[in-house]
């Protein structure tokens, strides 16, 4: 006879699996012989049990000739949550089979679940990040199923409670939600000295918690750290802007998004000053035992060992002013007031910058444009600044340049080098030794902005075909 096995897993209501007893590929069956037809492990689900465990029903008239054994295991709690079931079939007579009888066993039970749900909380946040002051108001916000009681505990250093916010309870959603959202504020005290405070959430026994979701937040606080700038009485720069100095609040670490200053940056009376390039630090963190930096006051040992992440940008805003935007936050908490400076002058000139450029040609070959517009310095500055425009310095060795393109016209600062013919390179070199043939050539140029000259630099030309003479 067939075989048929109802598959479907129905918690909390009765399942039943009818189990068609197979015959065999075995011909011969002597009288007596005991025959395995059904050996099946029943297992709920994680978490759940059964009601009613497995149990198998002979549907026969000769219900004499089977043995059904059902082997549980039990949980801790006493409830059965598996169970093997055995069929087996005592042969009557010699080749005497349950084939074609219709016999049938039914496998009977409830699965149930394993725990009573819960409520629980879903989320639960509070505010850590910088405030302009020491201590302050922070928001509270916590979100899970309607009625839910909790309580929030913020704690000092010393773990004493300074504040507790008891019987809270979680409001009805909102239309359009399944979890209701109380949002509320604890008060941080003010104190003169770094410190941390812990903000905890507490909930009784049978208050599920969602995984993963933070029970506990620190409230760093720290003694002022103030980020100076300076510049020298030669170029007398003149700053106004945001005061960058970081007061009690904010995380410690790189994933904190930290704070800004902002500054504007000028000489008075109109006077052109450019930045050359951005500052720089000697390591991501601008407090440093070594290397080249354009801050002073770095050392850590000098600073109540704080350490800050310093990342400062630098913009050309017109040719009399430049801004500066600093994003800083505290990398290592120290223990006193610190002021590192930035010092301006070294990124900072009256003069108009420039910059070196590469470009490769081929003797022989087309020409070479360079384009040397102020838009491609370091710091991006218009070349409608540049009223003096492109000038030689001194020009190449082998090759020839155009006039520069002009400081208001469509290509600004563009220059064209014309590298040597083959005819011109063997004229000129065809005496000279292999090894003593150059591999290039160059140029180098100034800019002006209708008042003060750029620094020389150079345009590097490096061949890449030359004839063989």
């Amino acid at each position: 006879m067939s075989i048929l096995n109802k598959k479907t897993t129905v918690i909390n209501s009765k399942q039943h699996t009818t189990v068609s007893i197979p015959g065999s590929s075995k011909t011969q069956f002597k009288k007596g012989e005991i025959i395995r037809l059904y050996d099946n492990n029943y297992m709920a689900k994680p978490g759940n049990h059964y009601s009613i465990p497995p149990n198998c029903i002979i549907k026969s008239k000769n219900k004499k000739l089977y043995t059904v054994t059902a082997s549980e295991v039990k949980n801790s709690n006493g409830n059965v949550v598996s169970s093997q079931i055995t069929i087996d079939y005592l042969v009557p007579k010699d080749n005497v089979l349950p084939s074609n009888t219709g016999d049938k066993a039914v496998i009977d039970f409830k699965e149930v679940g394993g725990a009573v749900q819960k409520s629980k909380i879903s989320r639960f946040f509070v505010d850590t990040s910088f405030t302009e002051v020491h201590g302050g108001t922070r928001n509270v916000f916590v979100a899970g199923d309607f009625g839910v009681a909790f309580s929030v505990v913020a704690k000092n250093e010393a773990g004493l409670v300074i504040k507790e916010l008891n019987n809270l309870k979680i409001p009805k959603p909102n239309t359009g939600k399944t979890y209701g959202e109380l949002i509320t504020s604890i008060e941080i005290p003010t104190v003169a000295s770094s410190t941390f405070y812990t903000v905890e959430l507490q909930v009784d026994n049978d208050v599920t918690i969602i995984d993963n979701i933070p029970l506990l937040y620190t409230i760093n606080q720290y003694s002022t750290i103030n980020i100076s700038i300076s510049s020298t009485t030669a170029t007398s720069l003149v700053v106004s802007g945001t005061t960058p100095v970081v007061l009690n609040g904010i995380d410690v670490g790189p994933s904190t998004e930290g704070v800004t200053a902002n500054w504007v940056v000028t000489k008075g009376s109109g006077v052109k000053i450019y930045a050359h390039r951005q500052p720089h630090l000697s390591q991501t963190l601008a407090f440093n035992t070594s290397g080249s930096s354009d801050y002073t006051n770095t050392l850590p040992s000098a600073n109540g060992n704080t350490q800050l992440s310093l990342q400062p940008t630098v913009t050309q805003t017109n040719n009399t002013t430049v801004t500066m935007v600093l994003a800083h936050n505290v990398q290592n908490v120290g223990v006193s007031n610190v002021s590192p400076v930035l010092n301006l002058d070294n990124f900072i000139k009256v003069a108009p910058p420039a910059y070196n450029a590469g470009a490769s040609a081929s003797i022989g070959g087309e020409v070479v444009k360079v384009k040397l517009r102020a838009e491609f310095n370091r710091v991006p500055i218009s070349s409608a600044f540049m009223a003096g425009g492109w000038s030689t310095v001194s020009a190449p060795t082998d090759g020839s340049i155009s006039s520069y393109g002009a400081y208001d016209g469509s290509d600004p600062g563009l220059v064209i080098y014309t590298p040597l013919t083959i005819e011109e390179w063997e004229v000129k070199y065809g005496a000279t030794p292999e090894t003593e043939r150059p591999d290039g050539d160059s140029f180098t140029y100034k800019v002006n902005d209708g008042t003060t000259d750029s620094a020389t630099h150079t345009v590097a030309i490096i061949y890449d075909f030359i004839p063989e003479l």
